[in-house]
């Protein structure tokens, strides 16, 4: 993460939450996480920035 924040292909509050969530000892961020993306591959809802993904 820290890699991809300083190559500027991941946004540094991205970079932040994701250390977060490996520090701690909860998975819900991640779990949430999975879900969305499954939920936009399959065409279930739009990406946050309002683009269908072609499946």
């Amino acid at each position: 993460m820290i890699a991809q924040e300083r190559r500027e292909t991941i946004g540094h509050r991205l970079a932040a939450a994701a250390l977060v969530d490996l520090a701690s000892s909860s998975r819900q961020l991640l779990r949430r996480s999975v879900l969305e993306a499954v939920a936009v591959r399959v065409g279930a809802v739009q990406t946050p920035g309002g683009l269908m993904v072609a499946a």
